[in-house]
Parts: C-alpha cells; sequence; structure tokens
C-alpha cells in the first residue's frame, strides 16, 4: 500500500527500527548493535522522549469531530474516550477526556461491556459509528500529527539530529506492525517514524485507509521476521569479527 507524501521527505541513508521496550538489553544488542536506542512510551519516563506517547498529558488536544473548545487531556484519552461497546454505549464525558498515562485508561471488551462496536465521531452519538481502519485513519492519525507538529517539535529535533549520523530504535509498548494492518494495535511509533522521514500518511475524512487483508498481514508478519532474522545474522558476524 502507498504511503502518500504530506511533508517534505527527509533525507537519510538511515534507517529508524522499532522494538518492544520489555526486550532485554542483550536481546536489543544482538539485533541492533551498537545503534542508540530511544524509549518514546509513557512508561519510560524520560523527560523529553516521553513527550511523544499518546498517553502524556499535554492538555489542550482538540477532540475531533468537535467544535475546538471540547479538548482533552491526552490522545489516548480521546481513543479510549470515544470506543463505543456493545452494552456500554458512548462514554464522551470530562471524566474519559481528562485521563492520561498508563493506569486505568484503556477500555476494553469485557463481559459487562460488551465487544467494540466503533469509534464514535466525537459527541454525536447520532452520526454512524467508524470501524477501525476508519477510527485510525478519521481519529489517531491526524491527532497525533497535531500533537507531533504543536508538542514535541524539541524530541522530533533529537531524534532526526540522531538519524543524520546513525540508524537509531525507538523502544515501544508493542511491537512493529504496518499502520493499514488491524489485525495487530497499532504503535504510535508506526506513525513517529513516518513523520520523523517526512512521510506521514495522508489521514482525515477525504482520506480513508484500506486494511490489509489476513492474507496481507500473514505476508507482512512474515517478512518482518525474515529481516529480522537478518539483522541478527549480520549483528552475529559482525560480532565475531570484532571479538576473534
Amino acid at each position: 500500500m502507498q504511503t502518500l507524501i504530506t511533508e517534505p521527505t527527509v533525507k537519510s541513508c538511515h534507517n529508524i527500527f522499532i522494538a518492544n521496550r520489555l526486550r532485554c538489553d542483550r536481546s536489543l544488542w544482538n539485533e541492533f548493535g551498537d545503534i542508540p536506542w530511544f524509549d518514546v512510551t509513557f512508561a519510560g519516563g524520560h523527560p523529553l522522549f516521553s513527550t511523544l506517547s499518546p498517553m502524556y498529558p499535554h492538555g489542550d488536544l482538540p477532540v475531533p469531530f468537535t467544535k475546538r473548545s471540547l479538548t482533552a487531556t491526552s490522545l489516548e484519552a480521546v481513543w479510549q474516550g470515544l470506543k463505543v461497546f456493545e452494552h456500554e454505549g458512548a462514554l464522551i464525558d470530562a471524566k474519559s477526556l481528562s485521563k492520561f498515562g498508563d493506569k486505568n485508561i484503556k477500555r476494553s471488551s469485557s463481559r459487562k461491556r460488551g465487544k467494540i462496536l466503533g469509534h464514535q465521531q466525537g459527541i454525536y452519538a447520532e452520526r454512524q459509528l467508524l470501524s477501525l481502519i476508519e477510527a485510525r485513519a478519521f481519529i489517531y492519525a491526524p491527532l497525533y500529527r497535531w500533537q507531533l507538529k504543536h508538542k514535541c517539535q524539541e524530541a522530533i529535533d533529537v531524534l532526526r539530529e540522531a538519524l543524520s549520523v546513525t540508524d537509531i530504535v525507538l523502544l515501544e509498548a508493542g511491537i512493529d506492525s504496518d499502520i493499514h494492518d488491524v489485525f495487530t494495535p497499532m504503535t504510535h511509533s508506526a506513525l513517529l517514524r513516518l513523520y520523523i522521514l517526512g512521510q506521514y500518511p495522508e489521514c482525515g475524512l477525504k482520506h480513508p485507509w484500506r486494511p490489509f487483508t489476513a492474507a496481507e498481514h500473514n505476508a507482512d508478519m512474515i517478512q518482518r521476521k525474515k529481516e529480522q532474522r537478518k539483522r541478527c545474522k549480520l549483528q552475529k558476524h559482525l560480532h565475531s569479527q570484532v571479538y576473534s
């Protein structure tokens, strides 16, 4: 699937990788070697790079599909707050939109709530619910781009400076996956990588995304595992040369 460019492309001969932050240092070193790692999660606690997390309490984030006067504390609060459940209905109120961090913010399917029916378009319950891929394209991606542009410029500048010298790794809470893959949770670092490179995807109501099919999901996962094995093999070869 083609990624459309919305900003000038950042020319770089280096790569941005994404890895789970719970992996041990040895595991990361075996795959990536000595290139720098940046934990861009809220849980990481770094005073600069944690601002890139959708859970960071920047405040004043505009809630999509509503008037500018309605804002939320964090992107994650918007994403979780606009979910609509089978037995619960919409929960669009000041409490849900004021949450942040990684504690007690997730709203997942349960026996009490029932399954997730979709995401609501702002405070307008009468509007058609958004599917997962529509919610990513119309809510998550536009709001995260707004956050990066208005709240995270210093962190972006540091990462771009590092990328001008070497490959870098972004440490995430999940695993690297395509933003169109609805079979895996979308990690914010996938969008962050595209933003740093000036390749952020077109998003918003005029730019719907096509979700991956099951076959595309399986093929993408297989290819990613092949690339990971290739990187590990290369690092093993390099390490053997250094210590031989």
